[in-house]
């Protein structure tokens, strides 16, 4: 995995000008044979239709890609145009985010038809895919994976690309019959979108830009992401939100890099099955954390705690954070996600620390000495072993055989039209100020900067700002440029107790006060790890979930269709107090109810039963109560643990 990043442009205007002309002069004119919707069950909104377009618009590779396309009508008739919506990546298949696109844009849908369609590459558009690539154990170890793929696709290779998206877009449009079009992107879409405006500047009618990836981008060496890391921290520890965590969580964060230059940090780690095993955490495992919480803002509220706990000889949390970042997706249907089409365009288009035609084995000794030509400073807190060594860009990129020529985006400015940019303020992998950049370069464009949001602002703000701001876009009423913060939704989380006699006692006195405290420390940790891993996406595939406990045992939770369970097999959170049994009806929002037995060398034992917010039971012979606290409301994030890491997958791994 890893962040969306930068690609430097270098094109003359003559050669961009030259292109533009050359891509224009081979698409169909809008009076040609419109496109031909049908009503289709794989469309959830309406109608889906089917363009051929060449694989090389130059004709010097013949063959023809089917670009899959759906279509919501307006809401109302006598639509004045269309929004083109644009998945992340690359490699995202936006057809399966039909729904998520029309909810995200509303606003816009009123007199609008909205055009979704997967990239060419992508989804129902002619996916690419290469099982030695997608099998690969390790996808920063995949060279040979990654040379064997490139000779599959063969040619075909060099014409996946931004540059031919933007083409494709264009023949859409053209068929379309519509003079002007509005274009929403988000992560690596805003990058597509702006590179259309450069082309066709006149067919460009408003832009919508979330979670910003400049046309120049992505840079291999993340220097924007490690510069905003600071910042991001301190907003999230900010107002005395960590207190009783850590007074420094930057401290915390520079302390643990320098302790991993000397070998990883190994420690205990609990697998779904409940088996017991050591794992190892690195400085690029430790940034990979850091940036999958711009996708699970639940699994960065734990990281000041996690790292503060390595400071105090307790690696198990961290450790477990690094599972759920690296867990990835799981898909039904056509593969939501190319690896393969991410790879292409990417190692196609990135400025890589090489000249194109240079030799596999001498690729990473430049892009090494191209990061020792940087100050420390550009990536502190980590290092430049990091930012090479962790580089999914260079990794992947060290062994794809590109051409000698860097596929040109035709145009170099961009058209004054409305804009409205959307960017999270934790956002660590299109940090707030690449938007502010792409903004300067837009005169009168509306800038949102999201409080307490990651990546993708439409599908993981929380307030409902983002969308009044869209609202009032397209409605061209005065701009919103500025959404209050409230109360942040996954503040940070406690320090996991490393002993029961570390936890104070709650309902009883003694050993009993602090095994009740400690059920209701675990029924909490068990909602924080079910909340991550639906933002992860995991259960997609048979409806089940299942995770280790951070001390001992396990938990399967089941999303069944009238009732969900959460079975509990010796799960741990503190250390000697285990829970087994099943709580039905609990979710992130509901501890449900059902029975439990407490065991484990520290623990009070016995058995209780759950309520909702009441435990009533017996605790060593004595019969206890306590009232848990009432689990958190969370409307809008409930929604978006199943639909804001599709809308904007993290690119690759």
């Amino acid at each position: 995995m890893g962040p969306v990043r930068r690609l430097p442009l270098s094109i003359a205007a003559a050669a961009a000008a030259l292109l533009a002309c050359a891509v224009q002069g081979a698409l169909p004119a809008a009076s040609q044979a419109a496109l031909k919707f049908e009503k289709c069950q794989k469309a959830p909104l309406g109608e889906c239709a089917t363009l051929k377009v060449p694989i090389d618009r130059a004709g010097s590779l013949p063959g023809q890609i089917p670009l899959y396309i759906e279509r919501a009508r307006a809401e109302r008739r006598g639509s004045t145009g269309a929004v083109v919506a644009l998945a992340g990546g690359p490699g995202e298949a936006a057809a399966a985010l039909t729904r998520d696109f029309a909810r995200a844009l509303e606003p816009a849908l009123k007199r609008r038809d909205l055009i979704v369609f997967d990239q060419r590459g992508t989804g129902r558009s002619g996916a690419l895919s290469c099982n030695a690539l997608e099998r690969a154990p390790n996808p920063f170890r995949a060279d040979k994976a990654v040379e064997r793929c490139a000779a599959k696709i063969g040619p075909r290779r060099a014409f996946y690309t931004t540059r031919d998206s933007v083409a494709d877009i264009e023949a859409i449009r053209a068929e379309l019959g519509v003079e002007k079009i509005t274009l929403f992107g988000v992560s690596y879409g805003t990058k597509v979108a702006l590179a259309y405006a450069q082309a066709f500047p006149n067919r460009v009618e408003r832009l919508v830009l979330d979670s910003v990836l400049d046309v120049d981008g992505p840079d291999p060496l993340y220097l924007e992401s490690f510069q905003a890391i600071p910042r991001v921290l301190s907003n999230l520890c900010g107002s005395g939100a960590c207190e009783g965590i850590t007074t420094d969580p930057n401290g915390d964060l520079a302390a643990l890099v320098r302790q991993l230059q000397s070998g990883p940090l190994s420690g205990p780690f609990i697998k779904a099955s409940g088996r017991r095993t050591t794992s190892k955490v690195r400085r690029s495992d430790l940034f990979s954390i850091l940036l999958a919480g711009d996708f699970d803002p639940s699994l960065r509220a734990a990281l000041p705690a996690a790292l503060r706990s390595v400071q105090l000889d307790d690696p198990a949390p961290l450790l477990r954070l690094r599972r759920r970042a690296f867990g990835g997706f799981q898909d039904d249907g056509p593969p939501a996600f190319s690896d393969m089409l991410f790879v292409d365009t990417i190692c196609e288009e990135a400025p890589q620390p090489w000249p194109r035609t240079t030799p596999f084995a001498q690729r990473l000794g430049l892009a090494r000495a191209a990061a020792a030509g940087l100050p420390d400073s550009r990536f502190a807190p980590f290092d430049r072993d990091t930012a090479v060594g962790g580089s999914d860009i260079i990794q992947l990129c060290e062994h794809w055989p590109t051409g000698p020529n860097a596929p040109t985006l035709a145009g170099s400015t961009l058209p004054v039209v409305p804009t409205l940019i959307l960017n999270g303020e934790d956002d660590l992998r299109t940090p707030v100020e690449t938007a502010q950049r792409v903004a300067g370069r837009i005169p009168g464009s509306r800038v949102l900067k999201a409080p307490d949001t990651g990546h993708s602002v439409l599908a993981g703000e929380a307030t409902g700002c983002a969308t009044r701001a869209l609202d009032r876009f397209f409605r061209d009423s005065p701009a919103v440029t500025t959404c209050r913060g409230g109360e942040r939704l996954f503040p940070p989380t406690s320090l996991a107790p490393s002993a029961l006699s570390k936890v104070p006692p709650k309902g009883a006195s003694g050993r009993r006060g602090r095994t009740l405290k400690a059920v209701e420390l675990t029924i909490e940790d068990l909602r924080a790890e079910l909340t991550g891993q639906l933002f992860a996406g995991f259960g997609e595939e048979d409806d089940r979930l299942r995770a280790g406990g951070l001390r001992a045992g396990r938990f399967v939770f089941d999303l069944g269709l009238l009732e969900t369970q959460m079975t509990l097999k010796g799960f741990s959170y503190v250390p000697g107090v285990r829970l087994t049994g099943a709580l039905k009806d609990f979710d992130i929002e509901r501890n449900g109810r059902g029975t439990i037995v407490v065991s484990g060398g520290a623990a009070a034992e016995g058995k209780l039963k759950i309520r909702g917010t009441r435990v009533t039971g017996e605790l060593d012979g004595e019969q206890v109560s306590l009232g848990l606290r009432k689990p958190p409301a969370l409307p809008s994030q409930a929604a978006a643990a199943r639909s804001a890491g599709p809308i904007a997958r993290p690119p690759g791994r």
